[in-house]
């Protein structure tokens, strides 16, 4: 029986060496097409080579090789490849790391319409570096790239809206961004939106509501959406009161270092609290957060050490229930140096392995993974291009509500890519992704109604898609709407709603609102 596993393993071992080896002389052959090609000026197989050589698909990772291809790729106009190129610089992967040079290469990407560049372009201004520190500009590119449906720019704007970083402070705007990237499942944008549910600020203040958006960000290690998530259950704040769920996720939270999280957790196993009473514990603890200078630790520490009786309490006593805001550790989360670096190579999911990942997720009914799919074979990555398997798969991702994914099927089917091209059909996948609250779709419908372009040309409709995206916040279409208004399209000419609308756009950052509202004013100046 052994025996039989033995020579079992060997086989399976020799076997997937065999399959190894395979696929590196099939990745061989494909680089001496691919580097024929992009040594003949080829931009597309410039930007795969650097993709390979980034990743390791199939050759051994060589950052330098992979700056070489992005560079002459970027030094054709490739935005992909610009931004990936910026992205190097600022980590210093293959260049001495040099910020300058990674905002020089994310602006020019970013002035292209790359999303994930006017992110990358946000954050160099919000952190300082390669650029003199500038809130407004950072604010006027994660406007830019969140209005793409970018998450991380959504989080960093609504973090900016909260605190009135470059934008005027607005609570409203802060908590429609934080659920945007919170749908998206940035951890960090769902514990935010926990808190303004349990504060109240820009919603309506709901402890469940909190205590839902709490769950999902804890559930990704979020330490602190763990302790405000424990404090709910130790107060039976939007849950039922639970004092053995408030220790589990105080005592998650005090694993990953959250002071106030140590402090509490030290008094639940000093009187027994959700768990049994354990005096070495409570002392490991309370040192723990008195090191992180808690006041509060440092004397329950003294007082254990010098073995001084402690007051007999009830345990809601001697274990206070702090508001769900403490100051410090309950603040709307900061960006924090991890965060802000500029997101890694540029184009996520590069390789064979991811590719086949999700596959085998979408194979099994994950949207996610069927919209990340779909991309990765619409752009390329990771394997052969192929529009009509995209396609297929951005229809797949869209009948399970996936809202990106439905608009990105939209302009395949407008374009006639992978399939029939259907105008009217491109309409409707538009019409379901506005339908699902993804705001650009709607946005999009309005340009094509306006310009008459792939619909019939009609001032009505193009007004209330705008005004319908105009109303989740996006920028542009509060811009279109201003001129709507300005220009008595379809309405009558109306002065003040036009400057309310371009005030709105211009408040969010859009340059060419605020120059309409100068202008504007200018004139009004002039004619008194």
């Amino acid at each position: 029986m052994l025996k039989k596993a033995i020579l079992s393993a060997l086989f399976l071992t020799i076997l997937t060496l065999h399959s190894f080896a395979e696929s590196a002389l099939e990745k061989t052959a494909e680089f001496k097409t691919l580097l024929s090609d992009a040594s003949q000026g080829n931009e597309e197989h410039q930007l795969k080579l650097g993709f390979i050589y980034a990743n390791g698909d199939g050759v051994e990772q060589n950052y330098t090789k992979a700056v070489k291809w992005y560079r002459v790729a970027a030094d054709q106009g490739n935005m992909i490849a610009q931004n990936n190129l910026g992205q190097l610089y600022a980590t210093g992967k293959g260049v001495t790391q040099n910020h300058t040079e990674a905002a020089k290469w994310f602006r020019m990407a970013a002035e292209q319409g790359h999303a994930k560049a006017q992110s990358n372009l946000g954050l160099i201004y919000f952190s300082n570096q390669g650029v003199q520190q500038d809130y407004v500009e950072a604010a006027k590119w994660f406007g830019m790239a969140a209005d793409q449906g970018h998450t991380r720019a959504q989080f960093f704007l609504g973090r900016m809206y909260y605190s009135g970083e470059g934008v005027t402070k607005n609570h409203k705007t802060a908590a429609r961004l934080f659920q945007l990237a919170a749908k998206n499942n940035d951890a960090k944008a769902q514990h935010n939106l926990g808190v303004m549910y349990a504060e109240g600020q820009g919603v309506e203040q709901n402890y469940t509501e909190a205590a839902r958006w709490y769950r999902k960000s804890a559930e990704q290690g979020d330490p602190d959406a763990a302790f405000h998530l424990g404090m709910l259950f130790s107060g039976g704040r939007g849950v039922a009161q639970n004092n053995a769920e408030a220790f589990k996720w105080l005592h998650i939270a005090s694993e990953k270092g959250h002071t106030q999280a140590q402090l509490q957790l030290a008094g639940m196993y000093e009187t027994g609290t959700g768990t049994s009473q354990n005096s070495e514990e409570a002392l490991k603890w309370y040192r723990k957060a008195a090191e992180k200078g808690i006041t509060q630790a440092q004397s329950k520490l003294d007082s254990l050490l010098s073995k001084k009786p402690l007051v007999e309490s009830s345990p809601a006593e001697s274990l206070p229930v702090p508001p769900v805001l403490v100051p410090k550790d309950n603040e709307i989360s900061t960006p924090e140096v991890a965060e802000t670096a500029p997101e890694d190579r540029g184009a996520p999911e590069n390789n064979t392995s991811d590719r086949a990942h999700y596959l085998s997720a979408a194979q099994e009914g994950d949207s996610e993974a069927a919209l990340k799919l779909a991309d990765m074979l619409s752009e390329g990555r990771g394997g052969e291009q192929n529009d009509a398997e995209a396609r297929s798969w951005y229809q797949k991702a869209a009948e399970m509500e996936t809202g990106e994914a439905a608009f990105k099927l939209a302009g395949m089917i407008i374009e006639g890519r992978g399939g029939k091209q259907s105008n009217s059909d491109g309409r409707s996948w538009y019409k379901k992704a506005a339908a699902m609250e993804y705001s650009e779709a709607a946005l999009q419908l309005g340009f094509m109604y306006q310009a008459g372009k792939n619909a019939p040309r009609n001032n009505w409709l193009a007004r209330q898609w705008f005004l319908v995206a105009a109303e989740k916040g996006l920028p542009r279409a509060q811009y279109q709407l201003g001129n709507i208004f300005a220009e008595g399209r379809g309405v009558d000419k109306n002065v003040e709603k036009a400057a309310e609308w371009y005030r709105k756009a211009a408040e969010q950052g859009l340059e060419e609102a605020r120059d309409r509202l100068s202008k504007m004013s200018g004139d009004e100046q002039t004619a008194r």
